[in-house]
């Protein structure tokens, strides 16, 4: 966002401009075009910043961005730029920047978001250079106003590619079927991205999402999707997304949050989760539509699903004790899940779960095995209900983070019963902690080899950490 501290004076610009060691960052704090020059001139004097950040830096336009782009030619450091929010920069900046990407392999990173001055022309130049350009491993052109035009282009650079891993296309809402389809035809070839990021792009639809399903049958590099936020995939998208992931081997990462699939598209994709054996990371955040029935098909994919470590149900407010039972019972029969967001709405009376709901899930916790982080905020409970946390604490070990709400609950909580499980937490990380450190002491690779010190400092250290915050 734009800066809201005072203006810096030129000597401190140039101090920071020639100062700096591993990154740069100037914004609309500085007035003036002083520092551009200084700028220029210490990329091309290969000054030591590896990151340049002019994110915001209403000052920054088309002219500034040709002369910057001459200085890509001859830097060798520089891996980063973000140019986030420069609104005077457009079209004309933007294909001298993609000249400058043509002979210059140490760029790695481009962000590019809000910069809405920036039109297809300006991106389609840009596409045009990744495909001679062997360095840039992200590019994010999020919140701009790239059209099907673009995206063919940018498929195009796709085909012969072979650096770009990330790419983010976050709230493109020009970008339409055919945009989409053009890119998922190229996904059914490419071998190198790991990470597509549609996220909140308003066209995205249910045939868009069946295009990118079929590539998605046959893509084996993708790691990563994000469709936060496609409110226009309903229920033919989401069966044939659903359809997809039983097939798709590689994907372990999936972004579903704030759609609205309605009961019968949960139900597919629940199914779909449940038999694939590759994801490990799947978000339903803030999905208004996802309630008991959302909740038991999750709750039957966990019962099969042996790979699945992080789900996150936050602010899913329409699940009620129902859900909760279901969910419950199946966390008590697996013991993959490692963290479970199922953080509620923080209005008081968009809850539907209560007291029944919130004891199945502790009933759970006291015979799970896998959970280590849980969070629980803004879910109301009365005295009652946590005690049966108190409970499950007191049997689970393996728990480490807890997080519940005690301010703003319209309960009035015994505050002793949340010192008791934050106690608990304690003391189930000490016995971590120590037994980890007992095994590391005499443990050794498969290959003979054994493990460093400082490995296994880094192994306690990420293991051994208890949270409990309410």
């Amino acid at each position: 966002m734009p800066s809201l501290g005072r203006k810096l004076t030129p000597a401190e610009v140039l101090e920071r401009i020639y100062g700096a060691v591993d990154e740069l960052a100037l914004s609309d704090n500085i007035d003036g075009d002083f520092w551009k020059v200084a700028l220029c001139e210490a990329l091309e004097m290969n000054r030591g910043f590896k990151s340049l950040y002019l994110s915001w830096c209403s000052l920054f336009n088309d002219e500034d961005c040709v002369t910057l782009a001459e200085a890509f030619k001859s830097t060798q450091t520089l891996t980063s730029i973000s140019l986030v929010g420069c609104g005077n920069f457009g079209s004309e900046g933007c294909t001298a920047l993609a000249e400058g990407l043509k002979n210059n392999q140490t760029l790695m990173s481009i962000h590019l978001e809000s910069c809405n001055g920036v039109r297809d022309g300006g991106y389609i130049a840009l596409f045009e250079a990744l495909k001679s350009n062997r360095g840039v491993t992200k590019l994010h052109v999020a919140c701009c106003s790239l059209g099907n035009e673009g995206c063919q282009v940018l498929s195009e650079a796709l085909e012969s590619n072979r650096s770009l891993a990330v790419l983010a296309l976050t709230e493109c809402d020009e970008i339409s079927q055919t945009g989409v389809k053009a890119l998922s035809e190229v996904l059914k070839r490419n071998e190198t991205l790991r990470s597509i990021d549609f996220a909140c792009c308003s066209q995205f639809d249910d045939e868009a999402c069946k295009d990118l399903s079929e590539a998605l049958k046959s893509n084996q590099a993708l790691l990563e999707l994000d469709l936060s936020g496609c409110r226009s995939i309903l229920g033919a998208g989401c069966k044939a997304l659903a359809e997809a992931l039983k097939s798709n081997h590689t994907l372990t990462s999936i972004r579903l949050d704030a759609c609205n699939f309605g009961d019968e598209g949960y139900w597919a994709l629940g199914e779909a989760i449940g038999s694939n054996q590759a994801l490990t990371s799947v978000g339903f955040a803030a999905c208004l539509d996802f309630g008991d029935v959302a909740c038991a098909a999750l709750g039957e994919a966990l019962k099969s699903n042996q790979t699945l470590k992080i789900l996150d149900l936050s602010n899913c407010c329409k699940c009620g004790d129902e859900g909760c039972k279901a969910l419950g019972e199946a966390l008590k029969s697996n013991h993959t899940l490692f963290q479970l967001n199922f953080e509620g709405c923080r209005e008081w009376g968009c809850h539907r779960a209560g007291e029944i709901g919130h004891t199945a899930l502790a009933e759970a916790l006291k015979s799970n095995r896998g959970l280590s982080r849980v969070n629980l905020r803004h879910l109301w409970m009365n005295d009652s209900s946590i005690e049966e946390f108190v409970k499950a604490v007191q049997i689970n070990t393996n728990l480490l983070t807890l997080e519940m709400t005690l301010n703003g609950s319209p309960y009035r909580c015994d505050s002793s019963k949340y010192d008791e499980i934050a106690r608990r937490l304690k003391e189930n990380a000490l016995f971590r902690f120590e037994t980890i450190a007992l095994v590391l002491e005499h443990a050794v690779f498969l290959g003979g080899k054994e493990i460093p010190d400082e490995l296994k400092v880094m192994i306690v250290r990420n293991f051994a950490t208890s949270e409990f915050q309410y």
